[in-house]
């Protein structure tokens, strides 16, 4: 095998990787798309979610 066919080879490997990378990014981020519209449609459907959040109750103080 000479070295121009390496050099062939190697670069058919790289190109087939980086698809492959690629299509493996746009598949999560459509995976990312549709779970925040899920979200986004649930938190719509939840009761209350805009009332401001309710303060914290204030522990007793220890008597001496």
């Amino acid at each position: 095998m000479s070295l121009r066919d390496s050099v062939t080879y190697v670069a058919a490997v790289y190109l087939i990787v980086w698809v492959a990378v690629l299509a493996y990014m746009g598949l999560i981020g459509a995976k990312v798309r549709r779970l925040e519209v899920e979200l986004t449609r649930i938190e719509a459907a939840l009761p209350g979610r805009d009332d401001p959040p309710a303060t914290p109750a204030t522990p007793p103080t220890p008597t001496s």
